[in-house]
């Protein structure tokens, strides 16, 4: 898993590592399982991309009715008596 944290954690033979494993003493023999675009931080980038391209329903909502009050107040801007487009 990858957490982010700065604390060491311990492997042992056939343990997975992430990239940016830290070895500190000795040496390391590893297996690339995954590069470029299958590796976890490939994926993660994709999901948060995705997400912030999507529009939820609140967000759509929200558009509708900020929508309908500009229309609303230009209307009444426009055509009831006493507003300020006509005292001008």
């Amino acid at each position: 898993m990858i957490t982010g944290e700065s604390n060491f954690v311990s492997k042992t033979k056939a343990a997975t590592v992430t990239a940016g494993t830290i070895n500190e003493e000795g040496s390391l023999r590893v297996k690339v399982s995954a590069t470029g675009d299958d590796t976890a931080l490939a994926g993660i980038m994709r999901l948060v991309k995705e997400a912030q391209q999507s529009i939820s329903h609140t967000q759509i909502l929200a558009q509708i009715k900020r929508r309908v009050g500009y229309s609303i107040s230009l209307w009444q801007w426009q055509f009831l008596p006493g507003s300020v487009g006509l005292s001008l």
